[in-house]
């Protein structure tokens, strides 16, 4: 259960993708191998290293409100609020922290206590596959509107899908889970998908090695600014124009 999780450090291989709604065709970047590291509920940091050379492609790190990437390759830091969007042909320029942390937990207590998210249960079946789907909907406005999504395999009751939808009904996350393991006692998916359509991209975790609840230095979650390196601030106005 992610609510028995507060922390999680993990070394893990990335595969990031892009371009298919924009370009007409998907541009898939080299895997690179790495450590995700993590603090509920906010706190993350992920970095991502260039096999072989050993070369770091990208270190990410935020609060949950502020967000720092370095992009040593090409020499630049970006710093911004989480709330902002980027449109890059490069995936990893569009990588928010808050996209990675909804995607590694699957949590509902925020719907089940709130009087305005009404949940609806139903089965659907894919092919030899059956699941049960819980909508979670806000009934808070003028039109009920979709939220959630949890899709649960029948067969050991994992979940395996979590959609998450903005305004009218708009599709902003689709993240699948696959091969779970126990760890410390706890069942934790080994292979999660995070597929974002509006920035047009998807990131693949594999996780090599998990540690759940232990305890994470302070110094983990600061990266500093590379001497010489480009600062670029990112604001809403400026997201879109990133490349």
């Amino acid at each position: 259960m992610s609510s028995a999780i507060n922390t999680l450090t993990a070394s893990v291989s990335f595969t990031a993708s892009a371009g298919v709604l924009t370009r007409g065709e998907e541009t898939v970047y080299r895997e690179t191998r790495g450590f995700l590291v993590v603090e509920r509920p906010s706190r993350i940091r992920m970095r991502g290293e260039a096999p072989l050379a050993l070369v770091t492609v990208f270190d990410m790190v935020s609060d949950g409100e502020t967000f720092q990437l370095n992009v040593p390759v090409q020499n630049r830091v970006f710093v911004g609020d989480t709330s902002t969007r980027a449109t890059a042909d490069n995936a990893i320029l569009n990588l928010r922290p808050q996209h990675i942390m909804g995607a590694l937990f699957v949590d509902v207590v925020q719907y089940v206590d709130s009087a305005n998210v009404l949940p609806i249960f139903y089965e659907e079946v894919d092919g030899r596959r059956s699941f049960y789907v819980f909508e979670f909907v806000d009934s808070a406005g003028e039109e009920p509107q979709v939220i959630e999504k949890l899709w649960i395999d029948r067969r050991d009751l994992k979940v395996v899908r979590k959609q998450s939808f903005g305004p009218d009904g708009v599709r902003e996350t689709d993240v699948s889970y696959d091969l779970y393991q126990e760890v410390q006692g706890i069942s934790f998916p080994q292979q999660i998908l995070i597929e974002r359509p509006s920035e047009d991209y998807s990131l693949e975790i594999n996780f090599d090695s998990t540690q759940l609840n232990m305890t994470i230095e302070e110094s983990a979650f600061m990266i500093p600014v590379p001497p010489g390196a480009e600062l670029i601030e990112i604001d809403a106005e400026e997201s879109d124009q990133l490349d």
